[in-house]
């Protein structure tokens, strides 16, 4: 059975994922994998899993519509499988997502204990409660001769997962832009936190998106909704990726411009209010660096 929206999507996802690495090939090397001192192994990591793990998933989907165009009508133990599979994919790329901006966001508070237990249980929460009712749902779940899931249901966990994404992405960018608010007040407005809640807001209207996307596969699935997997996944790996990136160019000394001159001259020459200059010192360094050894 020929699935053309599938077999589109794939071809069309690893083509633009070769182009995204093709461009940014050299940026990468530069502000990633040559820069020892700026890059720690965690921003490496993400990266790698938010590049080329997706890299890999496009590789994967063009295998896979290969193997589903020779059957003249797909299994249903086959489709439950790639249902699994595009779950278990779209978990990873939101989480490696999730986990670069809580970074950010962490580092612009100062590391403080709260805040990471916060997020750790909002990433657990966001992975155990969509999981467990995957488990129990999973079996009664019903296909379309092209694969899609027949109806999600109200009580389907894509709702749960969707609902909590948007939970969690609001959170981090509300507390994004009241930062930047709490730096403006005090007298100490700099570029680091428009770049900061610029990157924040992007990464929220592509969530959103993206969520918008799978909700309306869920309650209308056509042939061409097997796009909305590919599309996802280039989505997340491109503002992954490119999060990282910039922050990283924030770290790099040898910047034309550092950014981190202007902060850093501005916070000692005393222009903050309230006796608030060490802990923006501190912020800016925690932002910049994003090393947690």
């Amino acid at each position: 059975m020929r699935l053309r929206g599938l077999e589109f999507g794939a071809y069309a996802g690893l083509t633009f994922a070769t182009c995204e690495v093709i461009l940014t090939f050299r940026t990468e090397c530069k502000y990633i994998w040559r820069n020892s001192q700026g890059s720690t192994l965690l921003m490496k990591l993400l990266y790698l899993f938010s590049r080329y793990f997706a890299f890999a998933v496009h590789i994967t989907n063009t295998i896979l519509v290969t193997l589903v165009n020779k059957y003249p009508i797909i299994p249903t133990h086959l489709c439950r499988i790639a249902v699994i599979y595009q779950g278990a994919v779209l978990f990873v790329m939101f989480g490696i997502l999730d986990v670069i901006l809580m970074i950010r966001v962490y580092a612009l508070y100062n590391r403080p204990t709260y805040l990471a237990v916060l997020f750790l249980c909002l990433l657990a929460c966001r992975f155990f409660v969509p999981a467990i009712m995957s488990y129990k749902g999973m079996p009664s779940q019903r296909f379309t001769p092209s694969c899609l899931v027949k109806s999600a249901g109200r009580k389907a966990p894509v709702y749960v997962f969707a609902g909590g994404e948007l939970f969690v992405q609001l959170l981090v960018v509300g507390l994004t832009f009241a930062r930047h608010i709490w730096a403006n007040r005090g007298g100490w407005n700099n570029p680091l936190f428009s770049l900061l809640s610029r990157d924040g807001a992007m990464a929220f209207f592509a969530i959103t998106i993206g969520m918008i996307a799978v909700i309306a596969v869920c309650l209308d699935p056509v042939d061409f909704s097997h796009l909305v997997f590919p599309g996802l996944v280039i989505i997340m790996s491109s503002a992954g990726s490119r999060l990282i990136i910039n922050m990283q160019k924030m770290a790099d000394p040898a910047e034309p411009e550092p950014v981190l001159t202007t902060m850093h001259s501005t916070v000692w020459s005393g222009r903050a209010e309230n006796g608030s200059t060490q802990t923006q010192t501190t912020c800016v360094s925690n932002i910049s660096s994003v090393n947690f050894n």
